[in-house]
C-alpha cells in the first residue's frame, strides 16, 4: 500500500468512527445536560428548604459523575486520533484559535470540571443507615461550589449551540435561536440558584 492510498484508507476510517463517536456524544450530552440541570436545581431547591431530601439527588450524580467521565473518555480518544491524523498529514496541523473560542473554552472548562466534581462529591453531606447528614461547610467549600457552577455553566453555554447544530437545527435560524436562547437562560438559572444555595448553605455556618 503506497503512501496515498495509506493516507486515502486513515481518511475513510477516520470519517465512519468520527461519524460513530459523534452520535455517541450527542446522546451522551443530552443526557449528561439533562441530569445536571435536574441534579443541580433540585439539590439546590432542597438545600434552601424549598424540596425534601430525596435519594434521587444521590442516585442522580452518581449517574452524571458516570456519563462525564465516559463523555471525557470519547473526548479524549478523539482528540488523541485527531493529533495521530495530523501526524500522517490526513488532517492539516493548523489551530484557528480566534476562530475556535468556543471549541477550546469548551476542553478547558470541562478538564476543570473533572478536577472541581471530585472535590463537589460529599462536600454538603453524607448518607448512612439512620438517614442524610449535612456536612460542616467553610468558606473553601463554598468557593469550590461556586466554583464548580462557573466552570459548568461556561461549558454548557459554549456547548449549546454546537449541540443544537448536531441535531441538525439551524442555530442562526427559527426554532434553533430559540432552542439556544432556552438553553442559556436554564444554565443563568441553575447557576444563580446554584450560587444562592451554595451562599445559604455556608451562611447556615
Amino acid at each position: 500500500m503506497n503512501t496515498l492510498q495509506k493516507k486515502f484508507y486513515l481518511t475513510l476510517r477516520w470519517s465512519g468512527a468520527q461519524s460513530t463517536a459523534k452520535a455517541l456524544m450527542r446522546v451522551v450530552t443530552l443526557l449528561c445536560a439533562a441530569l445536571y440541570f435536574f441534579h443541580s436545581i433540585s439539590a439546590s431547591l432542597f438545600l434552601l428548604g424549598f424540596l425534601p431530601y430525596s435519594s434521587r439527588y444521590k442516585s442522580t450524580g452518581w449517574i452524571l459523575v458516570a456519563l462525564i467521565i465516559f463523555h471525557a473518555l470519547i473526548v479524549t480518544i478523539e482528540a488523541a486520533r485527531n493529533l495521530y491524523l495530523r501526524g500522517t498529514g490526513v488532517l492539516k496541523s493548523r489551530l484557528y484559535v480566534r476562530q475556535n473560542v468556543s471549541y477550546y473554552g469548551q476542553r478547558l472548562s470541562g478538564a476543570l470540571l473533572l478536577v472541581f466534581i471530585l472535590l463537589h462529591i460529599g462536600a454538603y453531606g453524607y448518607t448512612d443507615a439512620s438517614g442524610f447528614h449535612l456536612r460542616h461547610f467553610g468558606i473553601f467549600s463554598m468557593l469550590n461550589q461556586i466554583t464548580l457552577a462557573v466552570l459548568a455553566g461556561i461549558h454548557l453555554a459554549s456547548s449549546a449551540r454546537p449541540l443544537v447544530i448536531s441535531l441538525g437545527i439551524d442555530s442562526a435560524k427559527q426554532p434553533g435561536r430559540a432552542i439556544v436562547a432556552g438553553l442559556q437562560a436554564l444554565i443563568v438559572f441553575s447557576m444563580f440558584i446554584s450560587f444562592w444555595a451554595a451562599l445559604s448553605y455556608y451562611a447556615k455556618f
